[in-house]
């Protein structure tokens, strides 16, 4: 079962995430909105937290390559990332560096 019990914080984040996505193009429309929104809270709270607050800053290469990264490898019945896809802006990546 997918856990999305995220704070009114990190909700709140994820939704400035996802209107910066789609000024910047990468989504477009109410469902994709939702969809993403709902995918990054997914990971976030399945297995690869995100450091939100630094992903909604980071430069426009980095920010399109973790967003997209994560909406083409999020399995969305687990919440989990697929093909060894880890985000930049995670807490795992960080942990690694």
């Amino acid at each position: 079962m997918v856990n999305f019990k995220a704070t009114a914080k990190d909700r709140a984040i994820i939704s400035r995430i996802a209107d910066r996505a789609e000024a910047d193009g990468l989504i477009s429309g109410e469902v994709h909105r939702l969809l993403t929104e709902i995918d990054l809270v997914a990971v976030h709270q399945n297995g690869c937290s995100l450091r939100l607050a630094d992903l909604l800053e980071a430069d426009d290469e980095a920010f399109s390559a973790d967003v997209m990264g994560i909406l083409t490898n999020v399995d969305r019945r687990t919440g989990k990332l697929m093909t060894g896809f880890v985000p930049r802006f995670s807490v795992l990546a960080m942990a690694d560096a």
